[in-house]
């Protein structure tokens, strides 16, 4: 463990650690944060790199971990330390774990194919894009629409797990917001064609050239 008596020191002297009573009261975090360590750097005129961190963290307080190891003071000089509780972290991952994995065999089950062009043609000649179209109130009370960038990393991970033989199309959002959601998908073999199509194009063009 490489802890920085420096740092350790300053944390000490001019560090506010505060139990956070709600994970709501901080934004875009998961459960298990457990609390926050404010530095005042500007009084303490420390500006050097923080280098060990997260190991100065965990020896200063037992059971906790800054969720980041690199951070950078605000306008104002301070500097802002998001800790997990360590134990409930763990707990939290596994359960989040299993959840996606249920949510993931229940979308493969249940969601709707809906395909555009002859699908009787085979795969690397369709012209094809499908819509996988599931009630996204099952899997988010609230959905966050505001947070896109929530949204985008799980239909990435829903498309990698259910549609394995499609790739999400990340185009204008890729999903769009009904009473269903709707994910566009594209065939990657397809897709594949597709860019070799472009390659060999631009080959030919190159030598006629």
């Amino acid at each position: 463990m490489a802890i920085n008596e420096e740092l350790a020191k300053l944390i000490k002297e001019y560090g506010l650690f505060n139990l956070v009573s709600e994970p709501s009261d901080i934004d875009d975090v998961d459960d298990y944060i457990a609390a926050v360590l404010t530095i005042d750097l500007a009084a303490a005129g420390y500006f050097k790199p923080y280098i060990g961190l997260q190991d100065t963290i965990s020896s200063l307080f037992p059971g906790y971990r800054a969720v980041d190891d690199i951070l950078h003071p605000d306008d104002n000089g301070l500097l802002t330390v998001i800790l997990e509780d360590i134990e409930k972290g763990e707990q939290y991952k596994a359960y989040q774990e299993k959840r996606e994995q249920k949510l993931h065999a229940h979308i493969k089950k249940t969601a709707k194919l809906h395909f555009y062009g002859d699908t009787n043609v085979p795969d690397y000649k369709k012209e094809v894009v499908c819509k996988a179209v599931f009630n996204v109130y099952d899997y988010f009370p609230s959905p966050p629409y505001h947070d896109h960038g929530k949204f985008d990393a799980w239909f990435w991970s829903v498309t990698a797990n259910c549609f394995s033989e499609y790739e999400w199309v990340h185009i204008n959002g890729g999903y769009t917001f009904g009473n269903y959601v709707h994910v566009v998908l594209v065939s990657k073999a397809l897709l594949r064609n597709h860019l070799e199509r472009i390659a060999a194009n631009i080959n030919k063009e190159d030598s006629e050239s």
